[in-house]
């Protein structure tokens, strides 16, 4: 010790005189996840650097090291690191946010340095730190724009891509950014392509998958959702609206072709005579007609007619003259404005007439009962019309007109018949009545006509899908629900009516029959039972809503996702039953050893499954702590000898707001290590000395070393030699027994005192070994001496000497009663209760008294015992002084030996009784502590027999000792057989046993 102060402040000078070393040692590199709560101890910057093995840093240098975060200009990290200048522990100030951090990167790595400063020694020392702050999924994807517009032409080709000038982001890093895209609900006109650039940017485009027609749809509407690849998944939606164009793709189309109409020749000038009229299905300028006056039979007719080019009424400019072997003939070019232009013609036969006065007769004869069906094919007749005159010569110029003429238009048949048919498809969900007026006049007298009016009722088809409001809907509810609880209600709507409106509402493919419910006419979604979240944590539900058309039925389809949210409904499990764990004693070090580890497992998530662990309070006298992993570490150096195994318990709690915890029992066992030399018996430094008789035969054992190791296995077995001082080699030993005997028979040459150093050697490994002296006196007897005086006196010395030893043991039993009545008292008042842990979980108290008497039982018996033990070597000692040359003193201090002992062993059971009635034998804490085989009431010094020539039979006595072992280290519970030989020469086994 004082060598090493010496060379402390040989360094501390060295140090001084260089003024002001600086080192770097090391580079660090922790691991951190974002959004941890609270305070995350990262780790001992000084420990895990191994800064105080570095070479030239001692013990003294390294204690008064203070730590100090140097951050480089890096002011944002000092808010969210700190160092204990004493400890070193680094740790987060609060939750630490990678986005915030590091937006963009996908590594994120936080680099700084911890100064080590000691003021007193002039040492400064830095340790480069490197912190990966990982990441988890809080954050959702994220369109840069939520909503898209885009136009495109209709004679877009199939496979043409149309870039998305929108990408989505997500914060996130690794998986948990954004991984896939799908387009909802899918669609038979476009796809989605998702190309992948350096970096992970997403590039979208739309693909069209067949041609497209702005006249059968021009708007479309779609949905892109963009997933991560967390659990649970995040989605982002981008709406797109998509606007088909126009191309000129559709020629212009005659209400009819061709025209027939008749004026009378005392027509008002400058009035119309005549309207045509051209649709295009085009939009735009390229359904824009404009009309044209191609030709005319007779050509002169050109000057007596006039064009309207945008309206295409055809104006009478000059009087007609009746001619009944002429008929006028223009030819009406009708063309879009579009490019390239389409165009048609239709041929418009002008008839004049005679003034007359009398207006045709109007029959109609509908062809249909009730309703027109919507599906009504183009050109399909819906009324006949027959036309008569008074005047039958006028026949053969009829004309007949209809309003409206978008949807129906009238076809010649016959001179004087019509039919009235369908022009264009025909939808209810836009007119579902038609007021239809048809006007027939005679060509050459127009303002003679008759008109009748007549309705069309149309008939709903089954020609409409069902639409849902929302294409996905999204519900969060909590685990162990209430069975039968509502989570939403789903609407859809369809243009149709009756039958062919009515929806109804269904699983597909009978998904969630099992767990969900849905109302088949109200769409409300129903649970059956409860969620477990731990079971499935997202349920995804296609919803069907189909009408109920009788030939046909349609039918569309939306997502619903379902995320349970969780609840602190799951205690912790261990993934044992129970734990047995192993240390070697007389550990020295300057920090906690690792013994073991418990682990459990929450399936809950969030701090609803982040577990921590602890020791309850009534262990906390043990020299065991458990970190926050669970890992178990022993504090202090641990001696098998004194307690070989301990027993405790370990709580494995989550941080929910109402916490659950389990408990699981460890055992840490002490194994054996050889540090304890043998301790010799016989002989000992106050009784060393036997006298022997030269006539004593050979092989006859005259003394037996006697020796005990406190250790167990080999490390307490023991081989006895004799070493030295065995002079003519007249003495044999026993290596296993420790018997000496006689080698040959002695002569007088032979007669003397001999020291003999005698050794007492382990098994261990290294082996432990102990050495002594051992004189032997061989005499030789000639006559009897007077020993009457000597006797007397002896033996009344060892009458006082048991009066006085009996005198202090009644004492200490007295002191030992008072002790157990204060402990008793004591615990009665003690409580450490924890209602949050203990309380829900119904744990046994572990503070009580009766928890704790087991301890105070074994520290009192261990005071108890040494009591007893120093009383027996006081009497010990007391009767070496007659252990000379007279072997009376030796027998009269045995009786005495003998006597302390049952006054001992009579107190020892006295206490144990009484203990006993308040504490079994067993306790969490000590395994065993009083092994059943080693009860109080058996007597622990066996006596046996040793040979004496001058006095016969003497006794002395072996003390046994007992080890609790345990599973990691071996047990030994040897025999050791005692053989010797009586006065009369027969054999007499005798044995001790050791625990």
């Amino acid at each position: 010790m004082f060598i090493t102060r010496i060379l402390e402040r040989l360094i501390l000078w060295s140090v001084c005189s260089l003024s002001f070393l600086i080192c770097v040692h090391g580079n660090l590199l922790y691991t951190l996840q974002e959004e941890l709560p609270g305070i995350t101890i990262l780790g001992n910057v000084a420990r895990e650097s191994d800064l105080p093995n570095q070479k030239g840093i001692t013990q003294m240098i390294f204690q008064s090291f203070q730590y100090v975060l140097i951050t480089s200009g890096q002011s944002e990290l000092s808010k969210i690191f700190e160092i204990d200048p004493i400890t070193s522990d680094l740790k987060t100030k609060g939750t630490v946010d990678r986005e915030l951090l590091c937006p963009n990167n996908g590594i994120c790595l936080l680099s700084f340095k911890v100064g080590a400063n000691s003021v007193t020694v002039g040492v400064y020392t830095f340790i480069n730190v490197t912190v990966n702050v990982t990441d988890c999924n809080d954050n959702a994807p994220a369109f840069s724009l939520s909503v898209v517009e885009l136009t495109i032409l209709e004679n877009t080709p199939i496979h043409e891509s149309i870039p998305l000038d929108v990408i989505a982001t997500d914060h996130d890093a690794g998986t948990n950014s954004v991984l896939k895209y799908r387009i909802i609900p899918e669609s038979e006109t476009f796809g989605l392509v998702v190309n992948d650039e350096e970096g992970g940017t997403h590039y979208l485009s739309l693909v069209t998958k067949k041609l497209l027609d702005r006249e059968t749809q021009g708007f479309y509407q779609i949905y892109v959702i963009a997933f991560d690849g967390g659990m649970p998944s995040k989605t982002g939606t981008l709406t797109i609206n998509i606007t088909v164009t126009d191309v000129n793709d559709n020629r212009p189309r005659f209400s009819q072709d061709p025209y027939n109409i008749t004026i009378d020749e005392k027509t008002t000038l400058n009035s119309v005579i005549l309207r045509v009229s051209a649709t295009d299905r085009d939009d735009g300028r390229n359904g824009k007609i404009t009309y044209s006056l191609t030709r005319t039979d007779p050509s002169a007719l050109a000057s007596f007619i006039a064009l309207n080019t945008s309206t295409g009424e055809i104006t009478l400019l000059k009087s007609l003259i009746y001619n009944p072997n002429l008929v006028y003939k223009l030819f009406i070019h009708a063309q879009d404005n579009g490019s390239p232009v389409k165009s048609a013609r239709a041929v418009v036969w002008l008839y004049v007439k005679r003034s007359k006065t009398v207006a045709p007769v109007i029959n109609i004869n509908s062809l249909f009962s009730g309703q027109l069906s919507e599906n009504a094919l183009e050109y399909a007749s819906v009324v006949y019309i027959a036309v008569t005159f008074p005047d039958w010569d006028l026949h053969a110029h009829v004309t007949c007109t209809c309003n409206p003429c978008g949807e129906f238009e009238i076809r010649t048949i016959a001179i004087d018949t019509f039919t009235l048919t369908v022009a264009k498809k025909l939808d209810r969900e836009t007119m579902s009545l038609y007021n239809v007026t048809i006007t027939c006049s005679a060509r050459d007298t127009p303002f003679l006509n008759t008109s009748e009016h007549f309705i069309i009722e149309i008939k709903d088809e089954n020609d409409n899908a069902p639409v849902f409001q929302q294409a996905v809907y999204i519900v969060n509810v909590t685990e162990n629900n209430v069975p039968g609880a509502t989570l939403l209600k789903v609407k859809a709507t369809d243009a149709d009516i009756g039958a062919n409106g009515a929806i109804q509402y269904t699983f597909a493919s009978g998904l969630g029959n099992n767990i969900f419910t849905i109302g088949s006419t109200n769409g409300t979604i129903s649970v059956n039972g409860q969620l477990d979240r731990e079971s499935q944590s997202v349920y995804s539900l296609y919803v069907c809503a189909h009408d109920s058309g009788q030939e046909i039925q349609l039918t569309s389809t939306a997502l619903v996702t379902v995320h349970v949210l969780d609840l602190n409904d799951v205690y912790p499990v261990f993934n044992q039953s129970s734990y047995t764990m192993s240390v070697m004693e007389n550990q020295n070090s300057s920090g906690p050893v690792y013994i073991g580890q418990v682990f459990a497992v929450d399936t809950d998530e969030g701090e609803n499954g982040r577990l921590s662990y602890l020791i309850p309070t009534a262990y906390e006298l043990l020299p065991y702590r458990i970190l926050q992993n669970g890992i178990i570490v022993v504090t202090e150096s641990l001696d098998r000898e004194h307690i070989s195994n301990y027993t405790f318990e370990v709580i494995a709690y989550d941080h929910g707001i109402v916490p659950k915890s389990s408990t699981v029992v460890v055992t840490v066992n002490v194994c054996d290590i050889n540090d304890n030399e043998p301790i010799f018996i016989f002989p000992s430094s106050n009784n060393n000395t036997i006298n022997v008789e030269m006539s004593t035969m050979p092989n006859t054992v005259i003394v037996a070393i006697i020796a005990s190791d406190n250790d167990i296995g080999n490390n307490k077995k023991l081989s006895y030699a004799i070493e030295a001082g065995n002079t003519n080699q007249i003495f044999q030993i026993d290596h296993i027994t420790g018997n000496i005997v006689f080698s040959r028979v002695l002569l007088e040459t032979y007669l003397g005192s001999y020291d003999l150093m005698v050794s007492a050697t382990d098994h261990g490994n290294p082996a432990r070994c102990n050495r002594t002296v051992l004189r032997v006196i061989v005499f030789k007897s000639n006559v009897t001496a007077p020993l009457d005086n000597v006797k007397l006196a002896t033996a009344g010395q060892t009458i006082v000497i048991v009066i006085s030893i009996s005198c202090v043991i009644f004492v200490l039993s007295i002191v030992g009663i008072i002790v157990i009545c204060l402990i008793r008292s004591t615990n009665k008042d003690k409580r450490v209760y924890n209602p949050r842990i203990y309380e829900e979980h119904k744990m046994i108290e572990p503070s009580t008294s009766d928890n704790r008497r087991p301890i105070a039982m074994h520290r009192l018996r261990k005071e108890m015992s040494s009591l007893a033990k120093g009383a027996s070597n006081k009497a010990k000692e007391m009767d070496s002084s007659f252990l000379g040359d007279d072997m009376d003193g030796f027998n009269s201090s045995s009786l005495a030996r003998t006597s302390i002992y049952n006054t001992s062993m009579s107190t020892f059971k006295s206490s144990d009784k009484q203990l006993s009635q308040t504490q079994g034998q067993t306790h969490p804490m000590i395994s065993q502590p009083f092994p059943a085989k080693h009860t109080f009431e058996e007597e622990r010094y066996q006596p046996f027999p040793v040979k004496n020539t001058l006095e016969g039979e003497r006794y002395s006595y072996i003390e046994d000792t007992w080890d609790t072992s345990d599973s990691c280290c071996e047990e030994s519970d040897e025999d050791v057989k005692r053989k010797t030989t009586n006065s009369n020469g027969k054999e007499k086994n005798h044995y001790a046993t050791a625990f």
